[in-house]
């Protein structure tokens, strides 16, 4: 019983970060205790959103980056 109550959160966070069903990661830290585990989470969060806001600049990049590779070629033809 113990065991168990130590390790849901821990269980809870696992899950969290696998959902495979959806793209979106919602962690939130406040959700777990402020030990370890709630660290973790925190840590997991910040780097989640880090990837995104990441991931956001590169496909904005690349969309201008073939944007800017279309009109010379399109004058070339």
């Amino acid at each position: 019983r113990i065991t168990s109550r130590l390790i849901r959160p821990l269980r809870q966070l696992a899950a969290a970060t696998t959902d495979s069903s959806d793209q979106s990661v919602t962690i939130d830290p406040r959700q777990y205790p402020p030990d370890e585990i709630g660290q973790l989470a925190t840590a997991l969060k910040r780097r989640h959103d880090e990837m995104t806001q990441a991931l956001v600049r590169e496909k904005a990049f690349s969309a201008e980056v073939a944007h800017e590779l279309r009109n010379p070629l399109a004058v070339i033809q």
